[in-house]
């Protein structure tokens, strides 16, 4: 029971960021084809415009603020902005940085009101910390995660007043930012299309079943008179608190008033990629590698639990594959037990037949066939859903588009005299002529099932992680999820060349050694 509780707190934490889930371009008609052919679609970054790499004015030393995301507070980035200040980390030297706390900044409203926040807490720790060394603020720069890029952009379009507000940065360096939008916002909120309960409801409902997680450890439970209906009726209780209760309050911070400012379609989207950039930007996209759902839950959970690998080095948040283990083990298992109880259930058949007229152990074993075919029928359900898990969460999260497309037509004819009938695919209905003694022919539309992919870090769409609008470079980090991208060696490998000068098109982010 403890697995499927941390599996169900899992499956909660990360139905969280990005894009749509599609609907079909017509109802499945009489003639459709079901052909599942994955086609995948891969992120090209735009071409950006050279930009002049300098340093406004000041000293060698420069003030980097790290703005967190959706959910997190300003621990998120607290082990990477100190050891980027002081102490360095394996192959990655500290900087001429005055170490400023990472701000926490405010989602309980719009957009404006977050980058106000931020604008806020920058302001004060640069008159803190930057002023007394004569540092100025337009010389800083920001290092953002997720919504953190967003608020960051939306506080350099404040800045666009000069007349209210004072520039409190650069540059702008963003680590899987939903720059177009992040459309599962709406598809996973109750307020929208409510995709995540049924999914967390349907794994609580299928992995809780007592034939999945009490009678395989505990069979003798099995004939205490009454208990199945019971543990049915606690197994069902408890999946809605999960799905009505649990969810919404363990994602509630992705619920938050700010989302409505981050969806595609929102004004606050629009305008930013509009207007584009004041400064330069930097566009860090992860790409993570299948399967998505599993990696993601294992960096969600494992992230804030490193203890004494950050101590060593803060960039540790790199294996993902315990969860990927996990699940596969978890499928053959089923799979495994599933097919045990079938052929059981078959030999308790034919029992029952070959002893039909010795009636009381006919009857016996035909209740045994019942009940192992029940357990089959449940353990084949958690296989399955393993099995589709991964695809599902995809498709919350956009990664994963199924689309009934139009693909040419059927032409039907039939034999007036024989009564056969003959279909043969056609590329328009004038091509539907009889032939061959076949008559009364006529064409119907023919689709064809598609399934898009598209890459992501298993929440945000590299698509709208990597294109922004006044960006000087985007970059890949292969094999990197959403939550890796904060502290993993794809991360300290791409911000030690950032600060180096050694991306092309970036070296105002250049950084002096300490």
């Amino acid at each position: 029971m403890a697995v499927l509780v941390g599996l169900l707190l899992a499956i909660v934490g990360i139905l969280l960021v990005h894009s749509a889930r599609a609907q079909p371009c017509s109802v499945s008609a009489p003639g459709s084809v079901q052909e599942w052919f994955p086609e995948p679609r891969n992120f090209v970054p735009p071409l950006f415009a050279p930009q002049p790499g300098f340093k406004i004015q000041g000293t060698g030393d420069r003030m980097v603020h790290h703005l967190h995301g959706l959910g997190g507070d300003g621990t998120s980035w607290n082990l990477v902005a100190a050891r980027t200040s002081y102490g360095g980390a394996p192959n990655f030297p500290a900087r001429r940085i005055p170490y400023s706390t990472p701000p926490t900044y405010y989602h309980n409203g719009s957009l404006a009101d977050a980058a106000l926040d931020a604008h806020a807490a920058v302001a004060t720790a640069h008159q803190a910390l930057g002023a007394p060394l004569g540092l100025l603020p337009a010389n800083n720069l920001v290092v953002a995660h997720s919504l953190g890029g967003v608020v960051a952009r939306k506080m350099d379009d404040l800045y666009r007043d000069s007349s209210a507000f004072q520039r409190q940065f650069g540059g702008i360096a963003t680590f899987g930012s939903p720059h177009l939008g992040a459309v599962a916002l709406y598809n996973a909120s109750p307020n929208g299309l409510d995709l995540a309960r049924p999914f967390v409801t349907e794994a609580c409902a299928v992995l809780g079943h007592p034939e999945v997680v009490v009678y395989p450890s505990l069979p003798l439970l099995r004939w205490v008179p009454g208990l199945d209906p019971l543990l049915k009726q606690t197994v069902q209780s408890s999946c809605g608190t999960v799905g009505k209760v649990f969810t919404p309050f363990a994602a509630r911070d992705f619920y938050r008033p700010i989302t409505q400012d981050l969806l595609p379609w929102s004004t606050s989207i629009q305008n930013l990629h509009v207007q584009g950039s004041e400064v330069p930007i930097v566009a860090f996209y992860g790409v993570e590698e299948e399967p998505v759902f599993w990696r993601t839950a294992q960096s969600f959970f494992a992230l804030d639990s490193l203890g004494v690998q950050q101590m060593t080095d803060p960039f540790n948040a790199t294996d993902d594959q315990g969860l990927v283990n996990f699940a596969q083990r978890e499928r053959d298992r089923f799979d495994a037990l599933a097919d045990a109880a079938a052929d059981r259930a078959l030999a308790y058949r034919e029992a029952a037949h070959a002893w039909r007229l010795a009636i009381p152990l006919a009857i016996y074993y035909r209740k045994r066939a019942a009940q192992k075919e029940a357990t089959a029928a449940a353990l084949e359900a958690a296989e399955r859903w393993y099995a589709h898990a991964n695809g599902v969460y995809k498709t919350i999260v956009g990664a994963q588009e199924i689309h009934w497309l139009h693909d040419g037509w059927w032409c039907t004819c039939v034999n007036l005299q024989t009564g056969a009938v003959e279909r043969s695919r056609a590329e328009s209905p004038d091509d539907c002529e009889p032939s061959g003694g076949f008559e009364d022919c006529h064409a119907t539309p023919r689709y064809v099932l598609r399934v898009f992919q598209y890459e992501s870090d298993g929440m945000v769409l590299a698509h709208s992680a990597g294109n922004v609008n006044g960006a000087v470079l985007s970059v890949r980090l292969p094999k990197t999820n959403h939550q890796q991208m904060r502290n993993c060696t794809e991360t300290k490998d791409k911000l030690r060349l950032l600060y180096n000068g050694q991306l092309s098109n970036a070296g105002f982010f250049a950084l002096p050694v300490r």
